[in-house]
């Protein structure tokens, strides 16, 4: 199993640089690390042991991500909003949008309609919002799974927590990107 995981790391800049959701790479694993595949012990320590075990892909990401932040940012591709707006100013309105495409992800879950890969949604005005608010309890909802059966049903922790890690780099909650949905 260690050769895998040697022959896993060398390929792992490979994968960074094709694809940057690479990244997500550690947190897939961390999560089934953590929830899968180490049943014992005390949370701290189990989430010492993900870490140590992780560290060398967590140190690949992290180089890959300043790398792509810095030198590889060519003509300043990670800025799709060349003057501040209101959506890049306001850290509510980029919550109340993730929310917003939270509720509009969860309506397609269950009614899926007018399925085409174009959308435009507006940012919110505010977090009050139909559906931001929807989508905000939707988010409620997933964390309370998360910790009603953290211990006692592993699987439906990771499998919430495995949806929220995809999701993060297309939040618009750390890097701002050109497309709200």
């Amino acid at each position: 199993a260690r050769g895998w995981g040697w022959l896993s790391l060398l390929m792992y800049p490979l994968a960074l640089m094709s694809k940057e959701t690479g990244s997500l790479l550690c947190g897939y694993l961390a999560l089934t690390d953590f929830f899968i595949l180490q049943k014992s012990g005390a949370c701290l320590s189990r989430s010492w042991r993900v870490l140590k075990s992780l560290w060398p892909f967590m140190c690949t990401a992290a180089g890959y991500l300043a790398l792509r932040a810095t030198v590889l940012n060519f003509a300043d591709s990670w800025n799709f909003y060349k003057e501040p707006t209101a959506f890049t100013s306001h850290w509510e309105l980029r919550v109340g949008s993730f929310f917003q495409t939270l509720a509009a992800y969860t309506g397609l879950l269950f009614l899926p309609y007018d399925l085409r890969v174009e959308r435009v949604i507006q940012p919110p005005e505010t977090l009050f919002t139909p559906d931001a608010l929807f989508g905000g309890i939707v988010f409620l909802a997933l964390l309370c799974l998360v910790i009603r059966y953290w211990s006692e049903k592993p699987l439906i922790p990771f499998a919430v927590l495995l949806f929220l890690v995809s999701l993060l780099p297309t939040s618009n909650l750390i890097v701002i990107i050109n497309a709200i949905l």
